[in-house]
Order: structure tokens, then C-alpha cells, then sequence
């Protein structure tokens, strides 16, 4: 690809789907300055959901959160936010990671198909 900039970024094997848009016209990316640094406010979901994801076995049935624990903003030492009360029920900060990727899924499928379409 050269120093060429793109305006989408693909990701996948086989069946690709965007995932992110950088710009509208060829060459153009309105996120990445010159030097490759991110230069937006806007960050898109899918970095946004990380350190979280869904994973599933039945595609696409039911979903399992996953948590990536060798991220530096993970810890055991009782800081930040808690993703259990101590009575072991979701906390508020559960519950919205658990809202944003689902509707992150939602979103995703939607994608998918229209790639297929597409194609």
C-alpha cells in the first residue's frame, strides 16, 4: 500500500467489513494526520469496545463477554470501576459495557449482511 492513505479500513479473511470510514474521497482521511498519529475526537466502536468483545460458538445465538485480563487498564487490586457489586450483581459500569456491545453486535450483523449484498 505504499504511503497512500485509504478512506475505509477493512478487517477480516475472506468476507471483509469496514470498520472504519477515514474520508469519503480517495486518498483522503479526515482521522490520521501525516505522520500516521490519530487525530480525532472521534474514536469508532470498534476500538472503543476494547478490552471487552462477545464471542460466540453458535454463531451468533448467544454471546459470551470477553475480557482481554493482560490489558494494562485491568487490575485485581480493587481499582477503578468494578464490573460486580459485592453482593456479585452487575454493576452500572457492567451494564452500559453490556448495552454498548450489544448494540455494537447489532450494528455488526447489520454490516455483515449489507457486505454480502455487496458482493
Amino acid at each position: 500500500m505504499g504511503s497512500a492513505t485509504y478512506p475505509v479500513v477493512f478487517a477480516g479473511e475472506g468476507d471483509l467489513v469496514p470498520v472504519v470510514l477515514l474520508g469519503v474521497r480517495d486518498g483522503e482521511n479526515l482521522y490520521v494526520d501525516k505522520d500516521g498519529n490519530w487525530d480525532a475526537k472521534y474514536v469508532p466502536a470498534f476500538v472503543r469496545r476494547y478490552p471487552f468483545v462477545f464471542s460466540s460458538t453458535d454463531e451468533g445465538k448467544t454471546f459470551t463477554l470477553c475480557l482481554d485480563e493482560d490489558f494494562s487498564g485491568v487490575n485485581t487490586d480493587g481499582r477503578g470501576e468494578r464490573l460486580f457489586d459485592k453482593d456479585g450483581e452487575r454493576t452500572q459500569y457492567l451494564k452500559n459495557v453490556l448495552n454498548f456491545l450489544q448494540v455494537y453486535q447489532a450494528q455488526f450483523q447489520r454490516t455483515q449482511a449489507l457486505c454480502r449484498k455487496l458482493a
